[in-house]
């Protein structure tokens, strides 16, 4: 889940991703295709860098690889 949120921050192609892409939309001197132009590389670039980071760092700072997140859903609302 730690992926999939941090990659819904990377929609910088769409008019009402940021405050700043609405208000420039809003004014038409901002088309699709310029949101386009500059967002489609940066979520690439940017799923890039999630994918290497998230095993890798991601596993020191969320401790994914220590088993943590199961041994708590399992002593949680499970009752085991």
């Amino acid at each position: 889940m730690i992926p999939g949120a941090i990659a819904t921050e990377f929609a910088f192609l769409l008019p009402t991703s940021t405050p700043s892409n609405v208000v420039g939309f809003t004014t038409g001197h901002i088309e699709i295709q310029d949101l386009l132009k500059v967002g489609v590389p940066l979520k690439v670039v940017g799923i890039d860098v999630l994918s290497f980071l998230m095993p890798t760092l991601g596993a020191i700072v969320f401790g994914t690889d220590e088993g943590k997140w199961v041994t708590r859903a399992n002593s949680g609302w499970l009752g085991n």
